[in-house]
């Protein structure tokens, strides 16, 4: 019998990666802190906007490097432009809250899984703000 992870078992698990990261790359006062960090974008990871949809796209040096590509919804396009390794986390998620009907608990979830994703394809990189 073959055991599958659920999407939440997995989600659960690159959480738990994040934050073990998290806590190598800041200590415990800097993380219990979320609002306060900062990304900025990895330079060898283009965008680029083609009839209303992000597309990510990260460089390698020979085009057999190339294994996929990424699309950004609006939201998640949103967060992307926001990111600019000045504007806190805080910032970013007061912007989002005007711009989109959501809650703040809705908001927290959804930025905080964007990043996740974010970090795992090498994207951005969180900095002291």
């Amino acid at each position: 019998m073959v055991n599958l992870l659920n999407t939440k078992q997995l989600r659960a698990g690159v959480r738990y990666i994040l934050t073990r990261r998290l806590e190598n790359e800041f200590n415990k006062e800097e993380l219990a802190m979320e609002d306060d960090l900062v990304f900025k974008k990895n330079t060898n990871v283009i965008s680029r906007v083609i009839e209303d949809e992000t597309i990510l796209l990260p460089l390698y040096q020979n085009s057999d490097e190339i294994d996929c590509i990424y699309t950004l919804n609006t939201s998640a396009a949103r967060v992307w432009e926001l990111i600019n390794g000045k504007q806190t986390l805080g910032k970013i998620k007061k912007v989002l809250l005007n711009e989109f009907d959501a809650t703040p608990a809705e908001i927290d979830k959804e930025v905080h899984q964007l990043l996740i994703d974010l970090r795992e394809i090498k994207a951005i990189t969180a900095c002291k703000s």
